[in-house]
């Protein structure tokens, strides 16, 4: 172990030789004994920066520079080139100025930021700017089915009508599956009519009185599933209507279509009868919807090619050898019609 040396009252011991390995050949280089070195520390607080130049011969001496030692023998240590790290003194920022905003200034950003406040809180969102659009659209779609219901009221007989809305609870032009199930446990002649062969009274007990008042409702409503006025009445005016009248023979067809009465018939004339006459639509025309125009258009154009063979019109015996072969039904199924008092049934298409 290294001897201990006194300096100025203070005792002190070198450093261990594996920490200054570089120091015996520098030290050789200047004449020096490792052990006849003896360090006194300066102060920690000065920093040390790396000198270029030195009383050893300055920098470069097998990859080692020379830095000032904090020793007192005034003397400089040769350190490897990676082990020195100098430290740049730190520099303080720079103080902030203060500065005073002017007035003018100060009102004119507090009158911004209340402005795009409020403009944010203002702007209307999507759904806000489409409502205008859609409340004229649902004040429209209200409007016509008010006329509807006001064509259809005019359409029907004054016992219909009052009928019709007796059954109707809501009062919204239609009747529900409740409204129809109690009309016909309570209404003495709306039993009779649509179960004229069951007692209305056990609807609600006797499976088969139920179903068959199902039956009869969804036959009415159809998809729908609920019932129009004029729904109502094409079912009870075909239920209270003598039978022989429902199932009219083709000779009767034949002459609602004849207007002119000269034993034939032209395809404008079938035409028109399609159009005007639900009878003669749904006789002639079974499974089509006569409400759609050109279904209707297309269906009589066939109707007639195949009743006519070609020929420019049609007489009573092709018209029965046609409707022979196919045996259509003579009863009456549920049209698209209206009824209009005093002339029977109404095409729909002139209602809407």
């Amino acid at each position: 172990m290294a001897p201990t040396r006194n300096y100025s009252g203070v005792s002190l011991s070198p450093p261990p030789l594996h920490h200054l390995r570089h120091v015996p050949s520098h030290l050789a280089l200047s004449g020096l004994s490792p052990r006849s070195v003896v360090l006194t520390p300066k102060s920690p607080a000065t920093p040390t920066t790396p000198s270029t130049s030195s009383s050893l011969g300055g920098t470069g001496i097998h990859g080692f520079q020379h830095v000032p030692t904090r020793y007192s023998f005034g003397q400089s240590l040769a350190v490897p080139v990676a082990w020195s790290s100098p430290r740049t003194p730190r520099q303080s920022a720079p103080a902030r100025q203060s500065f005073t905003v002017p007035v003018k200034v100060r009102a004119a950003v507090r009158n911004l930021s209340t402005a795009s406040t409020s403009s944010t809180v203002s702007a209307p969102n999507s759904s806000q700017e489409r409502a205008p659009s859609r409340k004229p659209h649902n004040k429209d779609k209200d409007k016509d089915h008010k006329e509807k219901f006001e064509r259809e009221m005019e359409c029907l007989d004054e016992g219909l009508r009052a009928l019709c809305s007796e059954m109707d609870s809501d009062k919204d032009g239609f009747i529900s599956r409740w409204d129809f199930f109690a009309a016909v446990q309570k209404n003495e002649e709306v039993a009779k009519t649509i179960l004229p062969k069951r007692d209305a009274s056990l609807t609600m007990k006797c499976p088969d009185t139920f179903d068959e008042v199902e039956r009869i409702f969804e036959h009415m409503a159809g998809s729908k599933g609920r019932i129009s006025y004029t729904d109502f009445a094409i079912y009870w005016q075909s239920a209270k209507a003598p039978k022989e009248k429902l199932a009219s023979d083709l000779h009767d067809i034949f002459k609602i279509i004849d207007v002119g009465g000269n034993g034939e018939i032209s395809r404008l004339a079938l035409l028109s009868a399609v159009e005007t006459s639900p009878l003669v639509a749904v006789r002639l025309l079974p499974g089509v919807d006569t409400q759609d125009p050109e279904q209707a258009f297309t269906a009589t154009q066939d109707l007639f090619d195949k009743i006519s063979h070609g020929k420019r019109r049609v007489t009573l015996l092709d018209f029965e050898e046609h409707f022979k072969k196919r045996r259509p039904s003579l009863t009456m199924s549920r049209s698209k019609a209206a009824v209009q008092p005093g002339n029977g049934l109404l095409w729909r298409s002139h209602l809407y």
